[in-house]
């Protein structure tokens, strides 16, 4: 497992990562930004590499940093898990949830309820980034909203300045920042520093 990580995400990064961890345990802010996609026009896009994951396609040496344990428990909640793969092999993928979503911080959000759809995670493979996989995976997702007739919604770090500039090119805007603190990984307190819905 670790070295799967290590191969997809990079030494530094995932020695880092395993670091905040640790350390994160025990006390760590957190600023989160929630975006939504302010475009009322029709969104269409087809890509023959992008396929929908199902279960028994699962692998157990499978797909960069989704383990099963994950799928499963986003399949439960009425999710779709698109992968991009080229020459046969997984180089990204993007999760689009319908019923529920929990935002860490801010915990669950009924999605039927407001017909929303929450898109991401995201992920492309270190050595596949700067190739235009994200966009295609972005592209796809919000085609599968669309056709669900729902409002996109997302959500990162305020740090994942990336993450932000490529969802802010779909027309998505910042809503709502919120910073939390946690203690012992419980949420202590969560406070609202912006809120334009």
């Amino acid at each position: 497992m670790l070295l799967k990580k290590i191969r997809n995400d990079g030494a530094k990064n995932t020695a880092n990562n395993i670091f905040k961890a640790i350390s994160s345990f025990f006390y760590r802010k957190t600023y989160t930004v929630m975006l939504k996609r302010e475009s009322s026009e029709t969104y269409s896009f087809y890509d023959d590499r992008v396929k929908e994951l199902k279960l028994e396609d699962f692998k157990s040496s499978f797909l960069l940093n989704l383990s099963k344990k994950k799928f499963i428990q986003w399949n439960k909640n009425n999710s779709v898990t698109l992968i991009l793969e080229i020459d046969e092999v997984e180089v990204g993928y993007i999760v689009v949830h319908f019923t529920n979503y929990y935002v860490s911080g801010l915990g669950s959000i009924d999605l039927d309820e407001k017909k929303m759809a929450w898109v991401g995670p995201v992920f492309v493979a270190l050595k596949h980034r700067g190739k235009g996989f994200n966009k295609v995976l972005i592209d796809s997702a919000l085609d599968l909203c669309n056709k669900s007739d729902r409002q996109a919604y997302t959500s990162t770090n305020i740090d994942n300045i990336a993450s932000i500039r490529s969802f802010e090119k779909y027309d998505f805007r910042i809503i709502q920042i919120f910073k939390s603190k946690y203690l012992f990984n419980k949420v202590n307190v969560t406070k609202v520093l912006k809120e334009d819905v």
